[in-house]
């Protein structure tokens, strides 16, 4: 998989103000576009990412633009099957779980918490929350 990731204040990157989801056909003659324009959290790429596969997608290009709150995450992506373009009865499903992959936080909040005392927290190691179980 090629990827492109542009990061914020990267020469180029223009104001993101509008927060959603569009999967769209229409952008490009090769394959599916997935565009995700929300508030940046830790992990929201990688919950886009383990939704694109889950949903049999492959990613042929990705990349992250934008400043200030928002970012803009856009997926090139086509049928992990058929290596085309997804058909259009596909669009609104894809869109439908990659909404619901934005809104509810997934993979990373599971594997490293809400992110309430950073990736890698651990409240065995944490000498404060050992002394607070009752007991």
């Amino acid at each position: 998989m090629a990827a492109v990731v542009q990061r914020p204040g990267d020469a180029g990157a223009a104001p993101v103000t509008r927060r959603g989801v569009e999967v769209s056909n229409k952008l490009d003659k090769d394959g599916t576009i997935v565009k995700v324009v929300y508030t940046q959290r830790p992990g929201l790429l990688a919950d886009l990412c383990a939704c694109l596969d889950a949903q049999s997608l492959r990613v042929i290009r990705a990349d992250v633009s934008g400043t200030g709150p928002l970012r803009a995450y856009r997926f090139w992506v086509v049928n992990n099957k058929s290596a085309f373009k997804l058909e259009h009865t596909e669009l609104t499903p894809v869109s439908l779980a990659v909404r619901d992959s934005v809104v509810q936080q997934g993979l990373w909040a599971k594997t490293y918490g809400s992110g309430d005392k950073g990736p890698g927290y651990s409240p065995a190691a944490d000498p404060a929350a050992a002394g607070s179980g009752g007991g």
